[in-house]
């Protein structure tokens, strides 16, 4: 990995050779221009990659640049970059979220004045949600091989709704579409293989550290747990702030036990507290599932509920299944109908 100090001097070095006729050394900086060189992020591309591409405005004689770019490594994977320009290019060095691009010209032959693309470069999601980009630091090199050192805040947003989120075993999926809809809303993560795995069980944690986010609940500030049981550091805010917002509760023992895999019943238990506060009982206490006997007492408002509101559907032949363990998918459908039903408030 080049670092910073160092390839300013490769670039250095590199210039130096590709010139035909250039002076043997560097000038002083204070002779360099490009004294006004800006740079700016445009969004170009709206489908499953997203594409940039990287301007500079008021160039003097731009022969060669190293430029460095930060992006959210967390939501984005780098793809690749294509420079606009004729001439010499380094492959893109990439760190963690740091993004280094080298370029330049060859031969005896003027730099770039004006405006003047630079670069594309594509991304693929990692995660939903919006992301930045920025520009950071920037080495220009003007045809007379005066190098000037730049600062920049260069900084774009790309939206959540740009770039798809397509893990390998949602096609075709019947929760297919929330799951995608979920994703570009930035509340739910796959699995570093590239899958999602939406008929895996969920635990208690995880649908506790979902929920939040889905819903955006404001956090408990202290994280402080009522619970006499280890809960996993991932999902200690998440477990705090919902229990903060009386939607999960522990045992009698004082656990909470978080990888306790959850069933349809306790999914539809906090999915109905988390739209009611207190929870209120609904006049409809009954359901048409041929196995709603079935159904523990204590579910039964919530299962009814959700039901009436026409956030919650039963599985084949009219039945619930209230014992049967809740699936990811299951978990992102009812969530991403309980945030449309809050924003349109037709629960209540």
């Amino acid at each position: 990995m080049i670092r910073r100090s160092v390839v300013p001097l490769f670039l250095t070095l590199l210039v130096c050779i590709q010139l035909v006729f250039a002076p043997a050394a560097f000038a002083d900086d204070e002779e360099a221009v490009n004294w006004n060189a800006a740079f700016r992020l445009q969004l170009e591309n709206r489908q499953d990659v997203i594409e940039l591409s990287l301007w500079g405005d008021q160039l003097d004689d731009l022969y060669a640049f190293e430029i460095e770019l930060l992006f959210d490594s967390e939501r984005l994977h780098f793809v690749g970059a294509d420079m606009a320009g004729q001439g010499f290019d380094l492959a893109p060095i990439v760190d963690g979220g740091s993004l280094k691009l080298v370029h330049t010209k060859v031969g005896a032959v003027a730099g770039d004045q004006g405006t003047v693309k630079l670069a594309n470069l594509q991304f693929e999601r990692k995660r939903g949600g919006t992301a930045t980009i920025s520009v950071s630091h920037a080495s220009l090199v003007d045809s007379k091989l005066a190098r000037r050192d730049l600062g920049t805040d260069a900084t774009t947003t790309v939206p959540a709704a740009v770039g798809k989120l397509v893990w390998s075993d949602t096609k075709g999926h019947w929760a297919a579409s929330a799951i995608a809809e979920a994703a570009a809303m930035g509340w739910i993560n796959g699995y570093p293989d590239g899958t999602f795995k939406p008929d895996q069980p969920i635990t208690r944690a995880e649908f506790a550290s979902l929920l939040v986010r889905a819903l955006n609940l404001p956090s408990n500030a202290d994280g402080s747990l009522p619970f006499s049981d280890r809960i996993p550091e991932w999902a200690s805010t998440d477990i705090a702030t919902a229990s903060m917002n009386g939607i999960v509760y522990g045992y009698e023992d004082g656990t909470f036990r978080p990888t306790n895999r959850i069933d349809r019943s306790e999914l539809a238990v906090m999915g109905w507290r988390s739209l009611l506060s207190p929870p209120a009982v609904p006049e409809l206490s009954g359901t048409d599932f041929a196995d709603e006997d079935q159904i523990p007492p204590w579910a039964k408002p919530a299962v009814a509920y959700l039901v009436q509101k026409k956030l919650l559907i039963g599985k084949g032949a009219s039945r619930f299944d209230p014992k049967v363990d809740a699936t990811r998918a299951e978990a992102v459908t009812i969530l991403l109908r309980i945030v449309h039903a809050k924003e349109e408030r037709n629960y209540l």
